[in-house]
């Protein structure tokens, strides 16, 4: 079953929904080792700028993105629906500190959704 399946909720839900069918297609066209942590295993995908980091519930977890302009957590609500809140990760963010956060969420899923379109299209065959 695609995560897609799942509607999501807020002023940016139909960047979420763009998010999440791409998360599903980098799922099954560039799935990556996992890293085992007990008995959860979790994947990333991204460049230095934009990472995303679930674990094998995908959606049904916590879904991570780092990005260079700030950072998301996204997980479902109370209504099984996709949300998501910005989040302060001081340890991503030192990397790329001259620049500006953004507080706005539908931006910062537009940009990663545009990266990780280009990163994986382009640089990965």
């Amino acid at each position: 079953m695609s995560s897609t399946t799942n509607s999501s909720t807020g002023s940016y839900a139909n960047q979420l929904e763009k998010f999440v069918a791409l998360m599903d297609k980098l799922w099954q066209e560039h799935l990556t080792s996992p890293t085992i942590a007990g008995p959860e295993k979790f994947y990333a995908w991204g460049n230095l700028d934009y990472v995303v980091i679930m674990s094998e519930k995908k959606f049904d977890d916590l879904v991570e993105l780092k990005t260079k302009i700030g950072c998301l957590e996204i997980k479902k609500d109370t209504d099984g629906k996709i949300n998501c809140q910005i989040v302060e990760d001081k340890t991503f963010r030192k990397k790329t500190t001259n620049l500006e956060l953004s507080s706005d969420p539908q931006e910062i899923l537009e940009k990663a959704i545009i990266a990780l379109n280009h990163y994986y299209s382009k640089n990965i065959g």
